[in-house]
Formats: structure tokens, C-alpha cells, sequence
């Protein structure tokens, strides 16, 4: 077991909360469980949660056996550049501008068509 505890912090040193596992730490994560270690045994040893275990091995039984990583997927962009540049000029023009005078104003401005 503390080969195991061991091995996994070396696979997930430098791994912040949030971030993606390596291919290597995937693979070995599977492995662990399907050699028969807990769940919460492996979660530990790897930093993560016993559902993030869970959830690789899950889409290692469902994707036939593949541990490719997720495509990752950021915050659409809501504001065109266009719309934004006008938005930041009216801000800078009236800086005592509430919440709901900025929201109501970019609102007008994709409403209107100017933001494309």
C-alpha cells in the first residue's frame, strides 16, 4: 500500500486542484482498481477524490478501454471584441455607472446589432 501511496504522489507532483490528470496517472489509477485496491485507497494515494476515481474507471468501461483526456472547455466568450471596446468607452465616459446601467447597456448594444 505505500508503494502504491508513494508512486501516486510522484505521478501527481506539481498537480493543482482542478487540473487534468497525466496519461500515466490515469492509467495507473485504472490499474489500481481493477488490481483490486479501493477506491478510497487509490483516491488518496493520487490526490483526488474517490468520485474522480470512479469517474476515470467509469469512462475507461464506457469509451472501450481508452484514457484519453477530456477535451478542456473554458467560458464561451459572451462579449464580441467590438461590443467590448464600446462598453469599456462608455465605462471610462461615466465611471459612477451602477451594475445594472453596464448590464442594461450591453444588453442594448447586442440587441442592436452593433456588437457584431
Amino acid at each position: 500500500m505505500v508503494a502504491l501511496y508513494e508512486f501516486g504522489h510522484e505521478l501527481t507532483a506539481g498537480r493543482r486542484k482542478g487540473q487534468g490528470f497525466s496519461f500515466e496517472a490515469r492509467y495507473a489509477m485504472i490499474a489500481a482498481v481493477k488490481g483490486g485496491a479501493d477506491r478510497k485507497v487509490v483516491a488518496k494515494a493520487f490526490a483526488c477524490s474517490p468520485g474522480t476515481v470512479a469517474g476515470q474507471v467509469r469512462r475507461w468501461d464506457a469509451e472501450q478501454e481508452t484514457i484519453r483526456a477530456r477535451e478542456r472547455r473554458g467560458r464561451n466568450r459572451i462579449i464580441l471584441l467590438p461590443a467590448n471596446a464600446r462598453l469599456h468607452y462608455r465605462v471610462r465616459r461615466t465611471p459612477r455607472m451602477t451594475f445594472r446601467e453596464r448590464r442594461d447597456a450591453l444588453r442594448n448594444l447586442v440587441s442592436s446589432g452593433k456588437a457584431v
